[in-house]
Parts: C-alpha cells; sequence; structure tokens
C-alpha cells in the first residue's frame, strides 16, 4: 500500500484556492492516482476520464484551470522547479517535493522486506544444555537423562495444603542408531523428520493452454505502454488464462481482440475500463459486464442515430405522399391515381 502526502496548508495554498472546488478534488483525486502507481507525478490522458468520474467533476474544463493556475503542467511546460512532461501526459506541480519517486519507494520496500526476512531469524544462540546434548552421540542419553532430572523442571502442587511433586513423564526408551560414535550427524540417506519447507516442496507443473502465455504477454506489455509497474507474468496469471479459455469457453481470438479493443480502443466503454483490467483475473471476473455495457452503448448510438430529423409538418406530409406512391396500389397502370396537392 503507498502513502500520498499532502501538506497541512494544502488548502490554503494560493493555487489551490484559485483552482475552487473542482480543482482541488481533481488535483487530490490525480496525486492519490501517482502515489498509488508510483509515476512520480505525471498523469496519463487516458486516465482522466475515471479520476474525474471519482472527483465527480468536468475533466476537460477542470483540467483547463489547473493548468491555468500553473497547479499542473501539460508538455512543453516552462516550469523550471518541474521536469519535462512528454505528450498525453500532464505533471503535478512539485511533486517530487512532497512524496517519494519511484525508484525511492521501492527501494524502501526492498530495505523493509530485507529487514523483515533478518527478524524473523533466531538471534538467541541455544542453551547450554542444547549444546551438551549435540556435542557427541554417546553423551545423548546421559544429557537428556539430566535435563529430566532437573529441579527446574520439577512442578510442585497441593491437595489439602500437602505439596507433592510432579515428575515429567519424559523418558528415554531407544538411542538413535546413528548416535554411536564421535559425531551426531545422521546418515546422509536418513529422511529428516517433520514436514519438509514450503521452498523445497515440488509443485507439479500446471498444463496450460499453448495460448496462455502468448495472450499473458498481450496483457503484460500494454499495461507496460500506459505505464503501470506491473510484474513479469506468473503462474497465477497463466493459470487464470488457461480457465478463461478451458472453463468459460473463450476463444484465444476473441481474448486478443478484446485486449486489444481495450488498450487501443476509442470506445466510451474502453476508456472507463481501461485502467481497471490489470491482471487476467479482472479480465475474467469482468468480461460479461464489460460486453454488456458496450453493447448497450452501442445499441442507444443506434438508436440516436435512426432517429428523423424533424421538419415541418408540410415536408413530413410530403414525403408520407412520396411514400404511398411508390406503392403498387397507387400506380397508374393499376388503377386509380392518387392526386397530391402541394400545399
Amino acid at each position: 500500500m503507498s502513502w500520498a502526502k499532502f501538506d497541512d496548508g494544502y488548502d490554503d495554498n494560493p493555487k489551490c484556492r484559485a483552482a475552487g472546488k473542482d480543482g482541488r478534488a481533481l488535483d487530490s483525486a490525480g496525486i492519490r492516482h501517482c502515489a498509488r502507481n508510483r509515476t512520480d507525478g505525471l498523469i496519463a490522458d487516458y486516465d482522466l476520464p475515471v479520476l474525474a468520474a471519482k472527483a465527480d467533476v468536468n475533466a476537460k474544463r477542470t483540467v483547463t484551470k489547473l493548468i491555468e493556475v500553473r497547479r499542473w503542467h501539460g508538455p512543453h511546460h516552462d516550469c523550471e522547479r518541474c521536469p519535462d512532461c512528454p505528450p498525453g501526459y500532464f505533471i503535478v506541480h512539485d511533486y517530487l517535493d512532497y512524496n517519494p519517486s519511484a525508484e525511492q519507494d521501492l527501494a524502501k520496500r526492498r530495505a523493509r522486506a530485507e529487514a523483515g526476512r533478518k527478524g524473523g531469524v533466531k538471534s538467541r544462540p541455544p542453551s547450554a544444555r542444547v549444546q551438551a546434548s549435540t556435542t557427541n552421540g554417546a553423551g545423548n542419553s546421559e544429557a537428556i537423562a539430566s535435563i529430566v532430572a532437573s529441579p527446574e523442571l520439577e512442578q510442585t502442587g497441593s491437595k489439602n495444603g500437602t505439596p507433592y511433586p510432579v515428575t515429567p513423564s519424559l523418558t528415554l526408551t531407544e538411542t538413535p542408531p546413528w548416535s554411536v560414535g564421535e559425531t551426531s550427524e545422521p546418515p546422509a540417506d536418513t529422511p529428516a523428520p517433520g514436514r519438509r519447507k514450503r521452498s523445497e516442496r515440488k509443485r507439479p507443473e500446471a498444463d496450460h493452454h499453448p495460448e496462455s502465455e502468448r495472450l499473458c504477454q498481450l496483457l503484460h506489455d500494454s499495461l507496460d505502454r500506459r505505464g503501470y509497474l506491473v510484474k513479469p507474468v506468473s503462474d497465477a496469471w497463466l493459470t487464470e488464462m488457461d480457465r478463461i479459455i478451458r472453463i468459460d469457453g473463450r476463444e484465444p481470438q476473441r481474448i486478443e481482440g478484446f485486449v486489444n479493443w481495450l488498450d487501443a480502443g476509442q470506445h466510451k466503454v474502453a476508456l472507463f475500463w481501461r485502467s481497471n483490467i490489470r491482471s487476467p483475473q479482472k479480465l475474467r471476473q469482468q468480461w460479461d459486464r464489460i460486453r454488456e455495457e458496450r453493447d448497450d452503448h452501442d445499441a442507444s448510438v443506434r438508436q440516436r442515430s435512426s432517429k428523423p430529423s424533424g421538419g415541418n409538418s408540410t415536408n413530413r406530409a410530403w414525403e408520407e405522399s412520396r411514400r404511398l406512391l411508390e406503392q403498387p396500389e397507387f400506380r397508374p397502370d393499376a388503377g386509380p391515381q392518387l392526386r397530391v396537392v402541394n400545399g
């Protein structure tokens, strides 16, 4: 989880006050987006519809206001304090002055992970009794017997005010076969007791669909082109893509077209869902919903385009008359003619 840093005088900043309520809402949403995706203050233009929807503002008007008050910068800006902005992106003014860069954030995460790994190792040395028990194989029995007979392990209780000793039920019944000699190490062919570590267990190799790896790499490259920091294709991605093909019955060609449509399409639904689909799991979960929203949008567009353009009543009457004249029963050779009076 990433954290975005805001100064406690953010609301009193002259640029934030000049941007207005909508400007501050979109600006704070953009800062959180940069911190979450580690973009170093860059905001892509295709992410603006989602950010504007979250802030409940008009994207074009609010971005124009933020650039006007120099809270955001567009390509080829003249601000000396902010880095250059590539085409198709906006940059938040002084973002790196208050928030760490992507490189610094990743280095901090690695340092914390390494510290946690080292902290999980026991630092306390083993006790003297345990060391004595592992000196040689012949002394194992005596060492364990001395631990059992130690007064520190005796438990005292009382019944009706009379104390009584309780002897631990620890008895050495048999000496291990490898305890005879000068070393206590078991032979190499002796299996270690207990369960093996998770890293030592061998997982069976999954039999994925031949197209799973190619489709996962296609989705990975699509996210990488749009500036998202994604890990290399993992086994979980391959498994989920295999489920889309085998269980859900999606053809690889349809999946490829769907990913390309989300990546480069200018469809209203594609622009919205583009920043939400970042893994095969999310693609499988939202497939039917995206297709339903796309079909509903296309149907509404076709319905609006098929409506008549309108006009006055005279033009509509003339068009209706022409339609009647084209029918067979109103042709001159089919009987009585229809007389149309204009006006």
